[in-house]
């Protein structure tokens, strides 16, 4: 089963050299809760584990947003080839990293999650996290541009209840509602020419369907797609 959602298909790990185009690169809260784990830290160890794969240990320093792990987590990457999407971590540097889960448990990262090098934050990348750590109610999340985009509660770094993600033109991206940190009942997204549900139960995804903005019913079956 599926357990969290990936917003950016090029994630997808592969061995081929292309031309990497990523979108949105700005912070803000939006990128930290729609990936599955957000965190600050130190590379330990770079394993080339296959040909296609790269195992990255850090050491984290800050866990902004996830599970509670212990003090060392994984993360997997294409290999670092010019020109591929694949992330590019090096030994010892410190980095803000966003993971998403795959359905074998694994976290992912590559280039188009815009994970960056503390030594290269600056001042509204760092007013933008320390709000989210500090924040105790409902708030209207905007980026490093001012541009909203969300509006929820965070409690304790955990949001809850209902939340509202936006484009960057305005216009309503997602529905969302979670319990407590957890991806809960159902998430409705707004895409160019449809609309996508997708229903959750403790954060896995259990169901998934489509409607056709030209069409009345919605239709789809049970499975599961990348968004």
């Amino acid at each position: 089963m599926v357990k969290g959602i990936v917003s950016f298909i090029l994630l997808l790990l592969t061995s081929h050299v292309f031309a990497c185009s990523c979108g949105d690169s700005h912070l803000s809260v939006s990128k930290i809760l729609l990936a599955d784990m957000f965190f600050e830290g130190e590379v330990l160890c770079i394993d080339p584990m296959l040909p296609n794969y790269y195992m990255y240990t850090f050491r984290i320093h800050d866990l902004f947003h996830g599970n509670e792990v212990t003090n060392e987590v994984e993360v997997f990457s294409g290999p670092p080839m010019s020109g591929s999407c694949s992330a590019d971590f090096e030994l010892n540097e410190v980095y803000y990293v966003f993971a998403h889960e795959n359905d074998e448990g694994l976290l992912k990262t590559g280039k188009c999650t815009h994970n960056f090098k503390r030594e290269h934050i600056h001042e509204k990348q760092r007013q933008i996290l320390t709000d989210f750590k500090e924040s105790r109610g409902m708030a209207s999340w905007k980026d490093v541009q001012d541009t909203r985009v969300a509006r929820g509660v965070v409690l304790s770094q955990k949001p809850d209840g209902k939340w509202v993600f936006y484009h960057q033109d305005g216009t309503i991206a997602i529905t969302a509602e979670y319990n407590k940190g957890l991806r809960n009942c159902t998430w409705k997204y707004y895409l160019s020419k449809r609309h996508s549900l997708m229903t959750f139960e403790d954060s896995n995804a259990s169901s998934h369907v489509l409607k056709n903005m030209s069409k009345e019913s919605w239709y789809g079956m049970k499975s599961i797609i990348t968004l």
